[in-house]
């Protein structure tokens, strides 16, 4: 049986803060902390969006991507 996705959310966050803390968390306060926590959260609300969009083999980026090669 499935976990829901909260659930696993949870823990996906917990697990990204937790990495987040070992490597800052002496530079961060609890308000910053807090601030990371619902940003990683709402992260995880819009990859979770992009995963239910169907898309086919065939379908373009919206952005192409050209680098400047200088004048020439």
């Amino acid at each position: 049986m499935a976990e829901p996705e909260s659930k696993t959310n949870d823990q996906v966050i917990d697990a990204r803060l937790g990495a987040i803390v070992a490597r800052f968390g002496d530079r961060l306060t609890a308000e910053q902390l807090e601030a990371v926590r619902k940003r990683i959260g709402r992260t995880l609300e819009i990859e979770s969006d992009l995963k239910r969009t169907p898309l086919k083999n065939s379908d373009e980026p919206e952005i192409v991507f050209s680098p400047f090669r200088g004048a020439s």
